[in-house]
């Protein structure tokens, strides 16, 4: 009880703070089909129920494909300024992996996800380490919006959203008109490449009950890190592409069905800079890195195959959902930091490289099939059943290559490679009920019992590992809960009390000899109060919460040679934050968004693990942040507007990766960025100038040690000038 009074009165604190919080006025054309009009106001699925965003008792975000095209936003980190909370950070030196963290809860690079990712009904990537590689950056074109939900959705998304949620919400096709829209981009960037994109969606009816929604996407962003080892500039430009097809029938007033593939392709390079483990200053000079020839690439492929079954039953609405992913990534790493030291010397080769190729696939089948129960009635409830099986298959092996030139250096005895193949199955079953003890105040209580077994089979060869075989099964259960209670004071204004509880499966380790066979389940509770507000007819809306979370048990991913997981200590994470939107004139709206988190551990890290004692903060997490912007339309001539934007993102100063014996523990520094926006528009044609941080911040977002004194640090994109021209039809 006492950590729920905390959490009020962070929440209460705030109350003076202006102008914060949430844009919360959209246009109701961004809900998907099957939405009720809420007024003008945003709906959301993030309790898998159509409700306003208002009305959730929980912290969520949601943002429409409106907001994100105004923005110019291709990608999760043109966004994630508008999200109290969520860093999206791609892992230094990490094969570009992408990685999610909400409210703290992360130690840093590798690992399980500690954020699950759904697009639409359906869970998305791996449920083990390669989760945080496959993390989808959906263009925005055929999103209906984006939401995120901070504190563990343990009850109805199940493992790995022990820190919260990011679900992509897809457009409906729509069988009642046809319409589309194109966009082409182009940009530059200071001292860099040049980028591109284009972009396109159409939606075609096919009968009055039947229509086929399709999209596709063709993007360069533009490169900015030059090797110095090679001579190549702009290395990390990276291309996208992909589409997605939907087709929607509506069979009759009770059943529907919609079938959807999805495909993205990815190739490119981590914006990764080499710095001075020691300094924290740039080893090569701003923008530089030193690589050995072809070992910087990474291609990635993902695949997105979903059925959406729904049915009125009278008593309940049936939901069925089906999906199937399919992944393949291939990295190359170069790995002569490591070990070129060492064995360049024992085989008399100064120039001796090593380089990892490291080819993944995965596969995943889910099942979800759950009935509600109409919201009218006092008691509402619902009730599901989930099942998943994943097989993952995973080779790396390490070449011999001169450094210099990138050749193959024959001759020499087999360094290493470890083959690895992964099973992960999981069933769960679960539930929750809301009583309406009257139409301001209602009790949600939910339970889910999960249950999965897992299986490695690992073949090591070579000399760094020798020939050895690994086969490890595991097993591990959970339950979670909810408890949440809400009370609407009036029709625009509710505040919440939520209880809460996540975990993350546990697993087998099967690197190398040494490893413990498994590692168990780590598990959060949440405590959290919050107050939602629209106040003077809507001109501005108010969003509050404060937390509290304890984190057991956590899962500790230790590295020498290979690297396995293991289970560690305990930490907390507490905080507040605050959103909200002012709009005090016609055509003009200001937002504004600020959260505090206190993530630290409150146990030493065990021995032989990375240095941490309690006390020390978790990684990546900036005590203080926040962004504030405006966006101003006014008439020109005819139906022309005009429309100027700013945005101002705050990210405080972070501590690193926990470090191993030997190492300094590295400092990521605050930094501000401000992007800037221009641009007339009708009801056909958009044009827009932008310029995105016009102060050419050299901000960083992620650590890794690679040994030899050096770290590999991830870098945000420097001052970026771009066009975009967009049309509807």
């Amino acid at each position: 009880m006492t950590r729920l009074w905390i959490a009020l009165a962070a929440s209460t604190a705030l109350l003076p703070v202006p102008a914060l919080a949430q844009a919360v006025a959209a246009d109701a054309s961004s809900a998907p089909a099957d939405s009720q009009d809420f007024g003008q106001e945003i709906v959301v699925t993030a309790q898998k129920r159509t409700e306003r965003l208002k009305d959730v008792p929980a912290a969520i975000t949601a943002l429409t494909s409106e907001s994100l095209q105004e923005r110019v936003a291709s990608k999760l980190d043109d966004y994630v300024a508008r999200i109290p909370g969520l860093v999206v950070s791609q892992a230094g030196g990490a094969s570009g992996a992408t990685q999610l963290s909400i409210r703290g809860i992360t130690t840093g690079a590798g690992g399980n996800p500690t954020v699950g990712v759904y697009i639409d009904e359906s869970p998305f990537g791996a449920s083990t380490g390669y989760g945080a590689y496959t993390v989808p950056d959906l263009d925005p074109q055929d999103l209906a919006r984006v939401e995120v939900l901070r504190g563990p959705q343990g009850t109805l998304y199940g493992a790995g959203s022990l820190g919260g949620l990011l679900k992509y919400v897809t457009a409906d096709p729509d069988p009642t008109r046809f319409f589309g829209r194109v966009q082409v981009d182009g940009s530059t960037v200071d001292g860099g490449g040049r980028g591109y994109g284009m972009r396109a969606a159409a939606n075609v009816p096919l009968s009055e009950t039947v229509a086929l929604r399709v999209s596709g996407y063709n993007r360069r962003d533009p490169g900015f890190i030059d090797n110095v080892q090679t001579g190549e500039k702009d290395i990390n430009a990276t291309r996208y592409y992909g589409g997605r097809a939907a087709l929607a029938w509506q069979l009759n007033d009770d059943w529907k069905i919609r079938a959807s593939a999805l495909y993205q392709h990815y190739s490119g390079s981590p914006p990764i800079v080499d710095y001075d483990s020691m300094t924290f200053q740039p080893s090569y000079g701003e923008l530089k890195q030193s690589r050995a020839p072809d070992t910087t690439n990474v291609r990635q492929n993902i695949g997105a195959y979903s059925l959406l079954v729904e049915g009125d039953l009278g008593f309940a609405t049936l939901t069925s959902a089906s999906t199937y992913n399919h992944q393949t990534m291939r990295f190359n790493l170069d790995y002569s930091p490591l070990l070129s030291p060492q064995l360049a010397p024992a085989f008399g080769i100064p120039t001796l490289g090593f380089k990892n190729t490291a080819p993944v696939s995965v596969d995943k089948y889910t099942q979800e099939l759950r009935l509600s129960s109409p919201t009218s009635d006092s008691l509402s409830w619902q009730l599901g059943a989930f099942y998943t099986h994943e097989k993952q298959k995973a080779f790396s092996q390490i070449l011999s290559i001169d450094r210099e030139t990138g050749a193959p250096i024959t001759g020499l005895p087999d360094i290493g490679s470890v083959a690895g193949h992964y099973k992960f199955a999981e069933v769960a079953l679960f539930g929750d009920a809301t009583y309406h003890f009257s139409s301001a105040f209602d009790i949600t209580a939910g339970l889910r019992y999960s249950k999965n077994k897992q299986r490695v089979r690992n073949v090591n060869t070579g000399l760094l590992f020798g020939t050895t075989v690994f086969e490890t099964p595991s097993k591990d259960d959970a339950l979670t809960f909810l408890v949440s209670s809400s009370y609407h004071i009036d029709k625009d204004t509710m505040i919440f009390a939520r209880v809460a509880s996540g975990y993350r499966p546990g697993g087998p380790n099967a690197t190398y000899p040494g490893a413990p066979p498994t590692y168990g389940p780590d598990k959060v509770t949440d405590y959290e109060l919050g107050l939602k507000s629209d106040l003077f007819d809507r001109k501005l809306s108010l969003e509050l919460s404060g937390f509290w979370i304890d984190w057991r048990d956590i899962q500790i991913q230790r590295v020498t040679l290979g690297s396995y997981v293991d289970n560690g200590p305990s930490a907390v994470s507490r905080g507040f934050e605050a959103s909200g939107t002012v709009r005090p004139a016609r055509g003009l709206e200001i937002y504004g968004n600020i959260a505090y988190t206190d993530a630290h551990l409150t146990e030493d890290l065990p021995t032989g693990s990375a240095l941490g004692i309690s006390g020390d903060r978790l990684p990546l997490t900036p005590r203080w942040g926040g962004a504030a912007g405006a966006t101003y339309t006014v008439p020109l001539s005819g139906d022309w507007n005009g429309d100027l934007g700013i945005d101002w993102r705050h990210v405080g100063w972070r501590a690193g990766a926990f470090p191993n014996a030997g190492q300094v523990r590295f400092h990521l520094p605050s930094y501000d960025t401000v992007d800037l926006r221009a641009g007339v528009s009708n009801d056909r044609w958009t044009f827009t100038l932008y310029a995105k941080n016009l102060g050419d911040v050299r901000g960083l977002s992620t650590d890794v040690n690679l040994g030899a004194g050096m770290t590999s640090v991830s870098v945000i994109q420097p001052r970026t000038f771009g066009v975009s021209a967009a049309a509807k039809f």
